[in-house]
């Protein structure tokens, strides 16, 4: 589960990834304080309790799939909540909707990272 191999692996991952971030952005809006978003990682968190509900239908081995996708489906759907509340609280059309949106996809991004990150430290344990 948790071996140095893997350890270094999420090292290279998160490294290599907030490098890539950092090269890409814009430093005049701030420094990574947009990438950071506890609602969105709430929500992404909370639909892994899909899986707990779900823990007696399948093997051990299957859950982390099973986990992968419900964090997945956490993000999108913290994703439309977001687009809900966004559209909630503009009257009229404006930039400030599109800033909406771009808070709301961050919840898909954890969703994927989160799911991705639990499903390669989840145990397998072969048949054969």
């Amino acid at each position: 589960m948790f071996s140095r191999q893997n350890i270094v692996g999420l090292f290279f991952f998160f490294a290599l990834s907030l490098a890539a971030i950092d090269l890409g952005m814009d430093h005049r809006s701030g420094y990574m304080t947009w990438l950071l978003s506890a609602p969105s990682f709430l929500i992404v968190i909370a639909f892994s309790g899909l899986t707990y509900i779900k823990r007696e239908k399948y093997m051990l081995h299957e859950l982390g799939h099973i986990l992968k996708n419900d964090m997945i489906l956490g993000g999108w759907v913290g994703f439309m909540l977001g687009c809900f509340f966004t559209f909630l609280t503009v009257s009229s059309l404006s930039i400030t909707i599109l800033y909406g949106i771009a808070d709301s996809m961050i919840s898909i991004i954890y969703g994927y990272i989160l799911g991705n990150v639990a499903f390669t430290f989840w145990p397998y344990y072969s048949e054969s």
